[in-house]
């Protein structure tokens, strides 16, 4: 597995240089401002002391629910935490902000008792629908917040944590609700920092039928 490992970085960064090398040569040509924020992604861990405008906040946030979803359901929940000791036992980092995204079946189970309606439920189903939507959401927070300068750090931290102090500490429904990802956000405490983690192409992307490596 080691070795396996190694081979797939040594594969992913020679892409990376090579974009980096084709990006000198006028890498944004043609390029919008969204394209750019999206290619000026990466994972902030290190965040300054700048709180986040509530405005951006709010934008941020309404961008992420505008994002497709299976059904128009919407199957997920955002749990907002500003709070850095919060924030710091829900996740382990800390940052100006925090977005818990949950996958939750509650708000429609709620909706179909008080309309009367029976609910069909379907564990594994709703579990994936819900949890699609939520990543995706979760991403589009990201290029929102990077269109506005805020950077980002997309983790699984909620889930190296104990799952009962979670619940309790955001009041989590016991049943049908899962946090799914977090998403930290706040201003970079290093800015001019350019380093970025390589990407691969090949055998991530394939045209017209499923091809190996070594093919």
């Amino acid at each position: 597995n080691s070795l396996i490992s190694q081979e797939f970085f040594r594969i992913r960064e020679k892409g990376c240089k090579r974009k980096r090398f084709a990006g000198k040569k006028g890498r944004w040509k043609g390029m919008n401002e969204t394209l750019k924020s999206i290619h000026n992604l990466r994972s902030e861990r290190q965040f300054s002391s700048k709180p986040i405008p509530q405005e951006d906040l709010e934008a941020i946030l309404e961008a992420a629910v505008r994002t497709a979803n299976s059904s128009s359901r919407q199957a997920y929940s955002v749990i907002v935490l500003t709070d850095k000791e919060k924030m710091k036992a829900a996740c382990g980092y800390t940052g100006a902000a925090l977005l818990v995204f949950c996958v939750d079946q509650n708000r429609l189970i709620d909706i179909a008792d008080y309309m009367q309606q029976d609910y069909k439920r379907s564990a594994t189903i709703d579990f994936i629908t819900g949890g699609t939507d939520a990543v995706l959401a979760a991403q589009t927070a990201t290029i929102a917040a990077a269109s506005l300068g805020i950077a980002s750090l997309i983790t699984n931290g909620v889930h190296r944590q104990n799952f009962d102090a979670l619940y309790e500490l955001l009041h989590l429904p016991k049943e049908y609700c899962f946090p799914m990802i977090g998403v930290l956000l706040g201003y970079s405490a290093n800015p001019e920092a350019k380093h970025f983690k390589g990407r691969m192409t090949k055998g991530v992307i394939h045209y017209d039928s499923y091809h190996h490596l070594t093919e």
